[in-house]
């Protein structure tokens, strides 16, 4: 991972000049995980901000020409919540140890518009990438658990908005997401393995900065993260007890996040 990251520092100072703006932030994350059967919940998951902490990197490539390129990746882990019920349906309460979110994407951004008022700078930008995710939801000491992780690559479009100020900036992002090929394996029957259904959503993020001088300041984003899925295909899994058919339900995450830290420009 360090040797990745020193790659990408380094090619995209070497691109066009030195003109780079690094984000290092800790993350903290509400996770709120739902699933449905016929529009009722059936299952969730969620957890506290300060029960799942982790890192996030945002490296900003600028150009000329004020396009820009940023490379993101962030990842929490710690323990959720899950409420549902077991398999014969008696309401069941657990702690997901271990349970770990990563996702990284590259977004190139087309310059707009700049608008100059007295106080203050507006930069508009159009946006459009590539993303992964990947999440492991865990597992608790109970017997009967397994192991489930959702995983896949996905298309990125949006905008962004920068309000420049002499002390600080902010901004406010808005991305949508689609997903490609989106899979959840669970530890069942040996392993199986779930396509999932349509999954997609959105992003939305307000970074504020506080400029201490010409090249750090501190950094804050707030992103609330959404994704929708929809029914997965059908297996068959046989247990000791018989064969069943089983499939990955509806379901829809709210997740957001802080996070705080520092910013670097050279």
């Amino acid at each position: 991972m360090k040797k990745l990251l020193s790659f990408i520092i380094v090619s995209l100072v070497l691109v066009n000049g030195a003109d780079l703006h690094i984000d290092l932030m800790s993350s903290f994350l509400k996770t709120n995980y739902k699933e449905y059967q016929n529009s009722s919940i059936i299952d969730s998951e969620s957890s506290k901000y300060l029960d799942m902490a982790g890192i996030r990197l945002d490296i900003y490539k600028y150009f000329v020409n004020e396009n820009r390129i940023i490379f993101g990746i962030e990842y929490s882990q710690g323990e959720t919540t899950y409420n549902g019920s077991t398999w014969d349906g008696k309401p069941l309460t657990l702690q997901e140890k271990n349970s770990y979110i990563f996702n990284s994407r590259i977004i190139y951004e087309a310059f707009l518009k700049t608008y100059e008022f007295t106080s203050y700078i507006e930069k508009m930008y159009f946006d459009f990438g590539i993303g992964y995710r990947y999440w492991n939801r865990g597992k608790s000491d109970y017997a009967g658990d397994y192991d489930e992780r959702y995983y896949w690559p996905y298309f990125i479009v949006g905008f962004s908005d920068n309000e420049i100020f002499s002390k600080f900036d902010y901004g406010i992002n808005f991305f949508y997401h689609r997903a490609v090929s989106p899979k959840m394996e669970a530890d069942l029957g040996g392993g199986t393995t779930f396509d999932l259904g349509k999954t997609d959503g959105y992003r939305f993020e307000l970074p504020i900065r506080y400029h201490l001088a010409k090249n750090y300041g501190i950094s804050f984003k707030y992103t609330y993260d959404y994704w929708k899925i929809t029914k997965s295909d059908t297996k068959t899994i046989t247990f000791s007890d018989g064969t069943y058919a089983v499939y990955e339900p509806d379901s829809k995450t709210k997740n957001q996040y802080l996070n705080l830290g520092i910013y670097l420009n050279f």
